[in-house]
Order: C-alpha cells, then structure tokens, then sequence
C-alpha cells in the first residue's frame, strides 16, 4: 500500500479489522452499518471511495454475511479490491457461495473466542495467484522456497503447500 492510501471498513467491528489496515500504513475510513445486520452497509460505501481508496473491508460479524453482492458492485465500478474479514463466518453460505471465497482475497483469525477455534493462527484465502506468491514469501523472510505439491483427482489438479513449523521447514 502506497503512503496516504485508506481502507474503508465496517464502524461496528473488532478493532483487529482496523489495525489489519493500519499496519500496512493505511488510514482507516469508517462506514456506517446496517441496522439489521450490523455489517458495512453497502449503500453509504459509494460516497466514501476517493483516489485514495485502495480497499474496501468488509467484515462478516456474528455469523451474518456482508451484503457482498452490493459491496462488491460497487467496488468493481471504482476498480477497488474486497478484503473480506471472515473471523466470525466460517462456512456461512452467502446466496450460493461461502462467505471468505467471494472478495479479492480473505483473512480470518482462530483464537478461543471465534465460531472455528484453534487456540492463535489464522487463515488467508485468495484465488489470485499473485497475492498467494506474495503470502508464501512472506512466511518465510521473502525467500521462495516452498513449492506446491500437487495432485491430481479425477480431472482436477489440487494444490498443497507444505506444514511449515516454527523454523521454517516442513516435516
């Protein structure tokens, strides 16, 4: 992210949502929420995208999906990436999809306290294989070192990137 640029994000969410962006040197934009489901409401996100703009978060909180047919309609007008929150939302269906497959890439933490629990990590989801070399280099201090091991299951080629531990190496 360039120095200046914003991440619009829900106002109603954990404040891991906002720090996600400011780590990166974002500034965060808040947009108001929707008062039945508590998410980023998809009709006040237009008027807050400026040339600034480098995503938009939307968070899917308490098991309730974003509208993310809206969100991301307007995000595609204004050329703006969706990162999706997907920390409380695992495996919810939105419409006929799962909510952390339909942005340009998706986060989620497994703490105690969340719907899929895993003591601390977290999960990245994309289906952009860009962000997925930039997310593999940065496990490992920018080297590339991990290669995919593939299979192939009737007509589909499944990828598998090894266990790493906490030296970096897969057993």
């Amino acid at each position: 992210m360039e120095s200046g640029s914003q991440v619009i994000v829900p106002a109603y969410t954990f404040v891991a949502s906002t720090l996600a962006a400011v780590h990166q040197g974002a500034e965060v934009v808040f947009c108001d929420v929707d008062s039945r489901t508590y998410n980023l409401d998809a009709s006040k996100l237009e008027r807050l995208i400026n040339e600034y703009t480098a995503a938009i978060m939307a968070v899917h909180g308490h098991g309730q999906p974003a509208d993310m047919e809206a969100i991301t309609a307007v995000a595609r007008r204004h050329d703006v990436p969706v990162v999706e929150d997907n920390s409380q939302a695992h495996g919810i269906r939105y419409l006929d999809l799962v909510t952390g497959s339909i942005g340009n890439a998706a986060g989620a933490s497994l703490n105690q306290s969340k719907n899929l629990p895993a003591r601390e990590g977290g999960l990245f989801t994309t289906n952009d294989e860009e962000h997925v070399t930039t997310v593999r280099r940065m496990v490992l201090y920018g080297e590339d070192v991990l290669g995919p091991r593939s299979r192939k299951r009737g007509n589909k080629v499944t990828e598998r990137w090894g266990d790493l531990t906490s030296d970096g190496l897969r057993r």
